[in-house]
């Protein structure tokens, strides 16, 4: 047990003031310090105000909110000091990060369509806006088309086109393997069209309408026949005319030939016996008709072999030739008119019909077609040369002037593309190909843009960003009023919250000043102690 006892008066004088002084220190500096929250509200004594109520901070709590939000406002986050901590390194590797991933998260997030993806009640704008861009659109492309810009620019590339297409070889345009679909597909359109019912009835119509024109004109049969089948005709002719002189020789020699060449003396002698009277009686009596056969069969027996070697000379019968020849020529040079001037119009029906069922019975059979396809893939072949010639040649065989025909195509263009149905066919189309954007699935952005463009996008948001934050938030900072926030916060704060908050911030020291005190008191009460003893 402790005992006082030890402790004489005398020493008590010592020991008292020191150890009163501290506590007194440490219990008016504790008191102070609570005076500093307490009380909360102001006390009556009948109904007069005590001193030192409330305390010095629910007394002053405006002054020191308009003070503290002055202090934070004008001095602590004033718009240069936030610029300052923007531009520092450490700040602007965050917001490059922050934007870049935020980035990438949108552009690599899967999007529906964009009705989807716009609230509903958005619809109506989506329509308007495209009816908007639907006339702005085909209003520029009509503005641009109709300009001199656009009709030079045209002008340019038909010539250009034109002039690299000339330079090709058929070849080049049309290869060996697509011109054969080309004639597989003639053969086939050539197929369907001699195997068409009504083949015989256009051809009568057309024969009997033909004949008819034939026979109220004066066009001659050389008129309507080829020249090259009229010379090859005669060609013929006088090819078999030696072979036929042959024959002739041969028939000479036949008992019935000589017969008939007697009856046809005979004949010729009759007639002119008639003519001679008393003496043509006696002229018959004479040349009978077996004598006549009998002068005739013993002349051609002596005689054969020189009338054999004069039918059988070139002079003879190129003269058999030349009159058949121009027996044929007359025939061909009288007018059509006369082979039809006997006919009547059932007669030339009956004829066309024949002709036409003739002609049509050709053409049906089953090899025509195909005959037909390959004489003219042959001819076009040779005429391109298996493709080696030059598209500017063949032009050349239709046209003489390669020029204007690019001329009249590029004038042409313009006219189809500045027509009012070409107008209205840009509506129905920029309007399909909008409504079409807007129904399909958007998907990830990254899909649709390059990474390359995707890392400028970022680069470019992270720049404007921060030079939007450096330039703008000075302006912003004073446009909030950080002070009157401040000042307005703490002014409404709780007073036991605030105690709390300044405690909570300041305990620590709020103790070191009660020790301080303890030790100021103890000060003075050794002082005190130490007065007594020199005095």
């Amino acid at each position: 047990m402790f005992d006082l006892s030890l402790f004489s008066s005398h020493s008590l004088q010592f020991i008292l003031p020191p150890v009163l002084g501290a506590f007194i220190g440490y219990l008016t500096n504790k008191i102070a310090i609570k005076m500093l929250f307490r009380p909360l509200k102001r006390w009556y004594i009948w109904k007069m105000p005590v001193p030192m109520t409330p305390g010095v901070i629910p007394a002053k709590r405006h002054q020191l909110a308009k003070n503290i939000g002055e202090m934070v406002g004008s001095h602590l986050l004033t718009g240069t000091e936030i610029v300052k901590a923007i531009k520092k390194e450490s700040f602007q590797t965050h917001l490059c990060q922050l934007i870049t991933t935020r980035f990438r998260k949108i552009i690599n997030k899967e999007y529906g369509a964009l009705e989807a993806v716009l609230p509903q009640k958005y619809e109506n704008f989506i329509r308007i806006a495209e009816t908007a861009v639907t006339f702005k659109i085909r209003g520029f492309i009509i503005k641009y088309i109709r300009s001199a810009a656009c009709e030079r620019i045209l002008t340019e590339l038909v010539k250009y086109h034109a002039s690299q297409l000339l330079k090709k070889d058929i070849d080049g345009l049309c290869n060996f393997q697509q011109r054969e679909r080309i004639y597989a597909l003639m053969e086939v359109f050539l197929n369907k069209i001699v195997k068409n019912r009504n083949l015989q009835a256009v051809l009568e119509d057309y024969i009997v309408a033909y004949i008819n024109s034939l026979d109220s004109g004066k066009s001659t049969l050389k008129d309507i026949l080829p020249v090259e089948l009229v010379n090859a005709g005669q060609k013929i002719i006088r090819n078999k005319i030696p072979d036929f002189i042959q024959q002739i020789a041969g028939l000479l020699q036949e008992d019935e030939t000589q017969r008939k060449i007697a009856e046809t003396i005979k004949e010729v002698v009759d007639d002119l016996a008639k003519s001679m009277g008393p003496m043509g009686s006696m002229v018959q009596g004479f040349l009978t008709q077996q004598a006549i056969e009998r002068i005739v069969s013993e002349y051609i027996k002596n005689n054969y072999s020189e009338i054999e070697e004069k039918l059988l000379s070139e002079s003879f019968q190129n003269k058999i030739a030349d009159i058949v020849c121009g027996k044929i020529n007359e025939y061909l040079e009288q007018p059509v008119s006369s082979f039809f001037h006997n006919f009547g119009d059932v007669t030339i029906e009956k004829l066309g019909i024949r002709l036409s069922g003739f002609i049509t019975k050709i053409l049906q059979n089953e090899k025509t077609a195909a005959i037909t396809a390959k004489i003219l893939r042959e001819n076009i072949e040779i005429y391109i040369e298996t493709g080696n010639k030059r598209v500017e040649t063949v032009l050349a065989d239709f046209t003489s002037d390669v020029k204007m025909k690019q001329k009249q195509m590029t004038n042409k263009i313009l006219e189809i593309l500045r027509s009012e149905k070409t107008s209205s066919l840009l509506d129905s189309i920029i309007s399909a190909i909008l409504r079409n954007l807007i129904k399909r699935p958007i998907g990830k952005i990254s899909h649709i843009l390059p990474d390359s463009i995707c890392t400028d996008i970022a680069n470019k948001a992270v720049q404007l960003s921060s030079t939007m934050l450096v330039t703008e938030t000075p302006e912003l900072v004073r446009t909030l009023e950080i002070q009157r926030i401040v000042s307005a916060k703490i002014d409404t704060l709780d007073l036991l919250k605030l105690e709390d908050l300044l405690l909570s911030i300041m305990q620590e020291q709020f103790r070191y000043i009660n020790i301080f005190g303890a030790l100021i008191g103890f000060l003075i009460g050794c002082c005190n102690v130490l007065l007594l003893y020199l005095l």
